[in-house]
């Protein structure tokens, strides 16, 4: 009886019944009292689950991504540090919905625009797009000692008196060996650090200076309005590895390049 009861709710879910075929219901539910028919409803049922279950596992078939390719600069006159490899590592981490966007421009690069945070603000602000848009943004840093290392927004960069962003926000660094060119080969290893939930100290950003992540009167990032020196230490917000390895966590860095990509 239990199992004459079962199938009749999993019946009625499938057929999704309203009252416009209760009739057929009934009809079911009828005929399910009738003990014969049992053996060849138990059947049904059994092929009915199979189909409904391979319907379900071709839906999480993964979806081919094209390649991320760049724009927003002179390729011949600008060269940039955002790979290839390094913007791929970078996509799997990203909101789903961005994932699927292959073109990322850049709109703006300390060896380009100069080294002001205020022109940083603008260059972001001109391409913050509309709400329904929703993009993403890339901050892009390396280092004196060679290290790459940045995170990925949800909002544009701009001047607040509070934290903004939400939880699709992380940072990340590369850790490679001594050289640069290690960033292009196998020895380069990609670590993201995602929100923790512990506070939602996301960005923070005045004309003075623009940080991300934080608590405890610590950054996960802090670069100064020069564009010159950086601090990263670990934060309750990411949970992070100090990004930057040239210095102390706390001490600050020499920075010799920012980028930021629109997503």
């Amino acid at each position: 009886m239990r199992f004459l009861i079962f199938i009749s709710i999993f019946l009625g879910d499938l057929l999704k019944i309203d009252f416009a075929n209760y009739r057929l219901f009934v009809f079911i539910e009828q005929t399910l009292r009738n003990k014969r028919s049992t053996k060849f409803l138990f059947s049904c049922f059994l092929n009915l689950k199979r189909n409904s279950n391979k319907r379900k596992s071709r839906s999480f078939i993964p979806y081919a991504l094209v390649p991320i390719s760049f724009y927003g600069y002179n390729k011949e006159k600008l060269s940039v540090y955002l790979t290839r490899e390094l913007a791929e590592n970078i996509r799997k981490f990203i909101p789903r919905r961005l994932q699927l966007q292959e073109k990322w421009k850049l709109v703006y690069s300390l060896d380009h625009h100069g080294s002001s945070l205020l022109t940083l603000y603008l260059k972001s602000s001109q391409n913050r797009g509309v709400f329904s848009s929703r993009p993403g943004f890339v901050l892009v840093v390396k280092d004196s000692n060679n290290n790459i290392f940045g995170a990925f927004i949800n909002e544009y960069f701009h001047p607040s008196t509070s934290y903004y962003g939400s939880r699709e926000c992380f940072v990340w660094k590369v850790v490679s060996n001594d050289s640069l060119d290690d960033i292009n080969g196998v020895a380069c290893r990609f670590k993201a650090f995602m929100p923790t939930g512990i506070n939602d100290f996301m960005i923070l950003c005045d004309n003075s200076f623009l940080s991300i992540g934080g608590g405890d009167g610590k950054y996960g990032l802090w670069i100064d309005g020069q564009l010159e020196k950086g601090i990263s230490t670990s934060t309750q917000t990411f949970n992070n590895d100090p990004l930057s390895d040239s210095v102390r966590p706390g001490q600050r860095f020499d920075i010799i390049g920012v980028e930021v990509w629109k997503i």
